[in-house]
Parts: structure tokens; C-alpha cells; sequence
């Protein structure tokens, strides 16, 4: 009889497991989805300005051979991802007044990959008029509104995209560690050590003003003798204290969410097991391994350090909503 409750009980274990697998990966495939489709987005939007600052020229800065001008943005859309999205298209007109396409634009625009996974989705037995349906929803960034705390490194095509995508919706946080790394680098090695209590004792002070003073009074006596750690420093440092600002200086969950190492134990523990790979042959192979990846780490998964004080957070968030446009939707995201 003991062993038949044993042989249960693993049946059991080997199903809880197997469910959770399942849920993990169907995670990891949105994940990467949403991830995929918010870059996207976010290039599109990206390479139109640059095109458009190629015909303009750099914004207030009239020249006179200029031939074409700025003409706002217009609501427009994309097939993106098998579906339409929303685009605030920049528009160009001559000096003249007439109307002019940006190349990326119409060739994005001449391009529709929703007529193909339309006969895709019928020819798998779904009707036209059940086809919109079949579609996967866009991704909440796109179309919920709320607050999201962005936590991101000093990646400068990251920050636009951020900034390209949710705009004043966006409370970003600056990797603290990476900043950290980047200013003690371009020390000697003889004013690290007094440096680095510094930005300790800063970013350990409960309250922002007091950190921001630090750290300002820090750039300022760096800037005669070491201008690249000055700069450096100098770079984002109100972003530094973004979630100080919110109201959580000094606990736990500040101290979590001022990093990117949450993310950075995964993407390495992932790293670490596809580099075992000697030779890929597919996307979907990448896709299988990054998954296998990150079920492996999800044995060291443990709860996010901080999380009874989640609560003040979303209040914050909510705070900084009222302040847009009343709304009182708040959401935290980490990247």
C-alpha cells in the first residue's frame, strides 16, 4: 500500500510539474511575442523620424536650401504582427505645400501580411468572419493605459524605446549597478574605492532629495580632475532615483527594483545552457532552448525580495496616473 501512495503521489508531482512546464512556456512564448512586436513598433517609429530629418533637416534649424518641412504627425496603421496597429505617422510636405511619402512608409505600407495569415488561419479551418477573432490580442502596452516602472540599463535604443511607446505612461528606472560599473571604470584605481562609498551611501538613503544631493556634489568634484566619470554619472542620474521618488526609499523593494539583476540571473542562467548548442538550426530550436532555459532556472525561482510593499508601489503609480489624466490604473513592469 506504500508503495502504491508513493507511485501516486510522483504520478501527481510528475502532472503538477508537467502543468507548470506547459504554463512557462506558454509565458515565455508571449513574452517574447510582446517583446518582438513592442521593438518593432517602436523601430518603425524610429526609422520614420530619422527619414524624416533626412528630407528636413534637424528640427528648429531653418535652412535655406531646405526643400521640405515638417507637417506634425497624422493617426495612421501598420500591419504589424498579422494584425493593424495604430501609428502616429510623421508627415512631410514641400516648401510648396505638397503632400510627401517617406520610402520606409510605403514600403511598409504596400506590404500586408495579414492577407496571408488570413489564408493561413482558413485554410486551418477558421471562417473570414471568425478570422478576427482567431487573432492573438496586442500586447496591453499598445492600447491599455496606466503607469508602467520601466527598470532598464543605460541602453540609449532601449530608453527611446521605451519613451517611443508609452511616453509620460513610462517611470524609468536606471540599473543602479550598471551605473555603478560604468563611473568606477573610468576612474583610476586610486579614487574608486573613496567613489564607490559614495554612490553606496547615496543610493542607500531613504530619502531622494538627500540622494540626488549626494550624487550631484559627487559630479561636481569630479569634473576638474575625471570629466568621464563626471559625465558619466551626470547621464540619467535623475533616473536613478525613480523609485526613491515613489515613495520606497530604503526598503527591500527599492532595493530590488533599482538593478536589472532579476532579469540578468535569468537571461544568464539561459545563456549558460543554450551555449552548449554548437550548432542552431532553426528559430524554433532558439525558441525551444531559451525555453528549456528558463524552466531550469525556475528551480531557483523565490519570491521577489520586497513584495509585501508592492502595494505602496501600485499606489504610487496610481498617484502619478491621477496626475496625467485621472486615471487610476497602475501596472509595473521590468525589462
Amino acid at each position: 500500500m506504500g508503495k502504491n501512495v508513493s507511485k501516486k503521489g510522483s504520478r501527481q508531482q510528475r502532472t503538477a510539474r508537467s502543468g507548470q512546464r506547459r504554463m512557462l512556456g506558454e509565458l515565455v512564448r508571449e513574452s517574447l511575442y510582446d517583446t518582438v512586436l513592442l521593438s518593432g513598433l517602436a523601430h518603425v517609429i524610429e526609422v520614420l523620424e530619422e527619414e524624416r530629418t533626412e528630407v528636413c533637416g534637424p528640427r528648429y534649424r531653418h535652412t535655406e536650401e531646405r526643400t521640405a518641412q515638417r507637417g506634425g504627425r497624422v493617426p495612421s496603421s501598420l500591419v504589424l504582427g498579422g494584425r493593424l496597429v495604430n501609428v502616429k505617422r510623421p508627415r512631410v510636405r514641400t516648401t510648396s505645400g505638397k503632400e510627401m511619402s517617406l520610402p520606409s512608409w510605403g514600403a511598409w505600407s504596400a506590404r500586408d501580411p495579414l492577407e496571408e495569415r488570413a489564408i493561413e488561419q482558413m485554410l486551418v479551418g477558421v471562417s473570414t468572419r471568425k478570422y478576427r477573432r482567431s487573432l492573438e490580442e496586442m500586447p496591453e502596452a499598445l492600447v491599455g493605459r496606466g503607469t508602467f516602472l520601466v527598470v532598464i540599463d543605460g541602453g540609449k535604443a532601449l530608453y527611446r524605446a521605451v519613451r517611443s511607446v508609452l511616453g509620460r505612461r513610462a517611470l524609468i528606472q536606471r540599473c543602479q549597478e550598471h551605473k555603478k560599473r560604468n563611473v568606477l571604470d573610468a576612474l583610476p584605481q586610486s579614487k574608486r574605492g573613496s567613489v564607490k562609498r559614495v554612490l553606496k551611501d547615496a543610493f542607500k538613503a531613504e530619502d531622494h532629495e538627500r540622494a540626488e544631493r549626494m550624487l550631484t556634489n559627487l559630479v561636481r568634484s569630479l569634473d576638474e580632475q575625471h570629466p568621464g566619470a563626471a559625465a558619466s554619472l551626470r547621464e540619467g542620474l535623475e533616473d536613478l532615483l525613480t523609485v526613491k521618488r515613489l515613495g520606497l526609499g530604503g526598503s527591500s523593494l527599492e532595493r530590488t527594483l533599482s538593478s536589472t539583476n532579476v532579469i540578468e540571473n535569468l537571461i544568464g542562467q539561459v545563456r549558460e545552457l543554450s551555449g552548449r548548442v554548437k550548432r542552431w538550426k532553426s528559430g524554433r530550436m532558439i525558441l525551444r532552448w531559451s525555453a528549456a532555459g528558463a524552466l531550469e532556472a525556475e528551480r531557483g525561482f523565490r519570491r521577489l525580495k520586497g513584495y509585501r510593499q508592492m502595494t505602496k508601489l501600485v499606489v504610487a503609480l496610481q498617484s502619478h496616473d491621477a496626475t496625467i489624466d485621472g486615471t487610476v490604473e497602475g501596472r509595473a513592469a521590468a525589462a
